[in-house]
């Protein structure tokens, strides 16, 4: 019976690991010093003395999955992301469970260098991700009682998977959509076919597979993002009603100049107006371009007295 609950509780640990050390207790102390040691180190962009000290074996044991995102995000940042893909690669060959803050980090690489494409597929093939029971069954275990198996490993380590594990959050999806401000559109060749990618293409794509997510939340920044990609592609009707959308999503009247609670949302609706004013402008309709500036001058405006007044207020125009 002894040995029987050793192996059991190294099993377990094996499993905190693959997870990305989630588990019911508190991480070990070598654990949070090799994750504030690389912290620092990604701070300060010093990405070979980070890999050396992330691939050293003697952090084979307490290495995990959080320690991993650390190394693909400052993987992003330097500009090196064909090695945070690597880092990605042996996390699977390892059996380590690969988080959703993993993946943005990783989307977050791509839209940095421009790699818009990648980013386009990652966000796809999270939508379409389900958790797998692979990495909790053993060989020997009959295909018969694989998932009985799974679910019973599942109970003893506290780890309930869902369909929407893997599914992006809204900071993935934001990622995204700053990737296709940041980067041109490109055409790509998939098999024999070709299409357009990045820009407002990929952000409307995105926009309808998220929003099929039945857990999927917009936030101010989202609403900001896909407004002005709309606005850059000269696309102003769909603008005018993702506006009205946004002013919708979070209570605010047609004739509103703030939001009732949140600053940021008042500095967006006149960040947004701006970007139609000048779509507008382009086109040459120069009557809705001053009525889009006054919208816009008049968000600024209470957002610039709410900070002064250190509170957020209701005017109208």
């Amino acid at each position: 019976r002894g040995a029987k609950q050793q192996q059991l509780q190294q099993l377990q640990q094996q499993q905190q690991r693959k997870r990305g050390g989630r588990g019911r207790g508190r991480p070990t102390e070598q654990a949070l010093e090799l994750s504030a040691a690389l912290k620092t180190l990604c701070r300060e962009k010093r990405w070979d003395r980070a890999l050396a000290l992330y691939s050293d074996a003697s952090n084979d044991e307490i290495r995990d999955g959080h320690h991993a995102c650390i190394m693909i995000d400052m993987a992003a940042r330097c500009g090196r992301i064909s090695e945070g893909e690597r880092i990605l690669e042996d996390m699977k060959r390892n059996g380590t469970f690969i988080s959703v803050e993993i993946m943005t980090a990783l989307m977050k690489g791509y839209a940095h260098s421009g790699a818009i494409g990648k980013a386009e597929a990652l966000f796809h093939n999270m939508c379409l991700s389900k958790c797998q029971f692979s990495c909790f069954t053993s060989a020997q275990t009959s295909s018969k009682k694989k998932s009985t198996h799974a679910l019973l490993l599942c109970f003893l380590f506290d780890y309930i998977p869902t369909a929407k594990a893997n599914y992006p959050n809204t900071r993935t999806f934001n990622t995204l959509l700053r990737g296709c401000l940041w980067c041109g559109t490109d055409i790509v060749q998939d098999g024999g076919n070709m299409h357009v990618t990045g820009g407002v293409i990929t952000a409307e794509n995105a926009w309808k597979e998220y929003q099929r997510l039945k857990l999927a939340i917009f936030d101010v920044s989202s609403y900001e993002y896909s407004i002005t990609l709309l606005c850059q592609a000269l696309r102003t009707q769909d603008a005018l009603e993702r506006i009205e959308e946004m002013k919708a999503a979070f209570g605010i009247h047609k004739s509103q100049t703030t939001s009732n609670n949140d600053q940021s949302l008042t500095e967006a609706l006149a960040v947004v107006h701006l970007a139609l004013a000048r779509a507008y402008a382009i086109l040459g309709a120069m009557d809705d371009a001053i009525e889009a500036c006054q919208k816009s001058l008049a968000f600024s405006v209470s957002s610039r007295k709410a900070l002064k007044s250190e509170t957020s207020f209701s005017s109208e125009f």
